[in-house]
């Protein structure tokens, strides 16, 4: 699943979509069929690139300080707001092995 912070999915899909072809030509694999569309949630726009809101602040602000983690409000704050807020209105991910991949943000902090 992709957690998009600044395109709808109807703009990321083709995105992702020609990068893992990209990639998997660059692997030699057989590219698959896939629908990246149906694995790209942008439920958390919060209207575009470089928005957000209150409630993701204030997330932001309590996830760095508990777990001594920078994030910022632009990219990985934002995703991880998201994915928290997936998790926490599906209880059948509750248990599940869920990888979060921070790629930096300390920067925008």
């Amino acid at each position: 699943m992709g957690i998009s912070i600044a395109r709808t999915k109807s703009q990321a899909a083709p995105v992702v979509k020609q990068t893992i072809s990209n990639l998997a030509k660059y692997l030699e694999l057989k590219n698959q069929e896939d629908h990246p569309d149906d694995k790209i949630v942008d439920d958390f726009l919060f209207d575009g690139y470089g928005k957000t809101s209150p409630e993701c602040k204030e997330f932001i602000l309590n996830t760095s300080l508990k777990e001594a983690i920078l994030f910022d409000d632009i990219y990985v704050g934002k995703a991880l707001f998201g994915l928290c807020k997936i998790i926490e209105n599906n209880p059948n991910m509750n248990g599940k092995n869920i990888v979060f991949l921070n790629t930096g943000g300390i920067f925008n902090f």
